[in-house]
């Protein structure tokens, strides 16, 4: 009798086993696709911004509007992949600083619609002036630091908690593997 219960506490802790293990390894993966699209997010949001940036000083600077054609479809795509590291780093603890960048980010391109605007109206020296103003400069370098420091936390805290998630699975796998013991063990006996 003892003896069957042993083999039914041995089937039920492997059968336990393996559902936390197929869970975490579940969540593992979750995790690493959901990392591998913030930092493709990050990196192609760092991407656009220079080409927001380099379409507008090089339309100003060669006074031809028609430099910064491409500048709508780019600030359209930004905007989107904004808004998807947004959603997904919406549960991180680092999320505040993902919505500090789309701050920061949304007052440059306050300065570069003012810009724009004084394109239009053929207003070159003082669209060179306001490009070339030390608060636009300033809010731009201030956002490339920021973007970069965010990139670095946000690799961090994704390290941390696949760190955290491979613990989870080494733990599952000893738990699986002293199952397996035990049933081998009360087997033998």
């Amino acid at each position: 009798m003892r003896f069957l219960r042993s083999i039914h506490v041995a089937v039920g802790l492997l059968l336990v086993a393996f559902a936390a293990g197929f869970y975490t390894d579940y969540q593992a993966s979750q995790l690493h696709q959901r990392s591998v699209r913030i930092q493709l997010g990050l990196e192609r949001m760092l991407r656009l911004n220079q080409g927001l940036t380099s379409a507008m000083a090089m339309a100003v600077l060669e006074k031809n509007s028609l430099r910064a054609a491409s500048y709508p479809s780019l600030l359209a795509e930004l905007q989107a992949t904004m808004h998807e590291v947004l959603g997904l780093t919406q549960a991180m603890t680092l999320a505040s600083d993902v919505q500090a960048l789309g701050d920061e980010q949304r007052a440059l391109r306050g300065v570069e619609a003012n810009v724009f605007e004084l394109m239009r109206q053929d207003r070159w020296p003082q669209a060179y002036q306001a490009l070339l103003a030390s608060d636009y400069g300033m809010a731009l370098k201030l956002y490339e630091i920021n973007s970069d420091a965010a990139v670095g936390a946000l690799t961090i805290e994704l390290i941390n908690t696949t760190r955290e998630h491979d613990q989870m699975r080494q733990f599952t796998i000893a738990l699986r593997l002293s199952a397996i013991l035990l049933l081998l063990w009360t087997g033998w006996r």
